[in-house]
């Protein structure tokens, strides 16, 4: 029911006392704008421990003569606040009533056994409330958590897996009522995470993959380290999670690391820790098992000889980033020159040697020393 805050203070025992409020008191505001001076309120137990002060007015009535409930909505009313509010005195621009108001005014007097059934309506009122709010701050949750999977991917890569004839048939339906070539082709095994695009979620698996296998407490792998080896595993496995990686001082970079190195963690699948001198160093997370069997999936057959190269590269040791270096220059450069020569081949004919396929040989001898 009371959703602000409270403000806490430092009481003696005998101010407390004085001063307590407990359930089935009322409680009336006393200085305020003209609208809402005398508004009033019935304190429950949900407040708990609780004192007034001095521009609020608390009355406790006698249980044989009113229930708070029905005093306490009387006053509430048009009718109700009109007559409390007759002497109300103006100052400043506030409005302000006191004692003797609340002594002159007539307040109609029911029997007390229909006030006491008001009183129990209005309570089951308000429970009914109090648990409706409850199950809309636990679908506002379930929203939130919802959204986040459907954004990242996780929300529908099981029905797309276990959907996946009936999708093929539906594109290739599609392609022929719309005279397009055939998609059986180009569509991807069923199992297979190729057609999940550029999800975020597929990047982080694969991120924490890579960490996972790459880890050693004595040698923990950098930030730096693993963009490296995203960039190397795509390349490996001939995926294409990252649409275009962008040529950065450190090497071929996903500009989109931090926002999947961030989804990782909040997975639990990483941990990215605080940095230590020039590295930061990624650790694999408790959960990292599931992006582990996500990635495996993603994978494929190629599995086998990205193990086999991370496996090599964790062992290298003080040398990993020339080593890594290397390899990327050389994918790079040969990327680049097949590039080069379509775009010579459809042009001016043949490739000669450039200085490109140069440096390509000079990085090919480099990694091979």
């Amino acid at each position: 029911m009371y959703k602000r805050q409270v403000d806490r203070v430092e009481l003696t025992e005998d101010e407390a006392e004085k001063y307590a409020l407990t359930p089935g008191d009322i409680l009336i505001n006393r200085v305020n704008t003209k609208e809402l001076v005398g508004k009033c309120a019935v304190i429950t137990s949900d407040l708990g421990p609780a004192v007034f002060e001095s521009k609020n007015i608390r009355v406790r009535l006698k249980p044989e003569w009113a229930t708070p409930e029905f005093v306490a909505h009387y006053l509430n009313t048009t009718f109700g606040h009109a007559a409390l509010c007759q002497g109300v005195k103006h100052a400043i621009g506030m409005a302000t009533i006191n004692n003797t108001d609340l002594r002159r005014m007539a307040i109609p007097r029911p029997p007390i056994e229909l006030q006491q059934t008001w009183d129990g309506l209005v309570r089951q009122i308000r429970e009914s409330q109090k648990s409706r709010r409850k199950v809309c701050e636990r679908l506002d949750q379930l929203l939130d958590v919802l959204l986040h999977r459907a954004f990242t991917g996780d929300l529908t890569v099981k029905w797309r897996v276990a959907h996946m004839k009936e999708l093929l048939a539906e594109m290739e339906a599609q392609a022929k009522a719309l005279d397009c070539p055939s998609t059986q082709s180009n569509s991807p095994e069923v199992g297979s995470k190729r057609h999940a695009g550029h999800d975020m979620f597929n990047k982080a698996a694969l991120a924490a993959y890579i960490t996972d296998r790459c880890h050693a407490p004595d040698r923990p792998i950098g930030r730096v380290k693993l963009a490296k080896l995203f960039y190397l595993v795509q390349q490996k496995a001939e995926i294409e999670l990252t649409q275009t990686f962008m040529k950065r001082a450190a090497g071929p970079l996903d500009d989109e690391i931090h926002k999947f190195l961030s989804l990782a963690q909040k997975s639990k699948w990483l941990v990215l820790c605080r940095g230590e001198g020039d590295l930061k160093p990624v650790k694999p997370g408790a959960t990292v098992s599931k992006a582990v069997e996500q990635a495996q999936k993603l994978l494929g057959p190629a599995k086998a000889k990205v193990d086999e190269m991370l496996d090599q590269m964790k062992g290298w040791g003080s040398v990993s980033y020339t080593h890594l270096r290397a390899h990327e220059t050389v994918l790079d450069l040969v990327c680049r020159l097949l590039l080069e020569k379509k775009k010579r081949t459809e042009t001016d004919g043949p490739i000669t040697t450039s200085t490109s396929a140069r440096d390509s040989n000079r990085a090919s001898q480099q990694h091979d020393a």
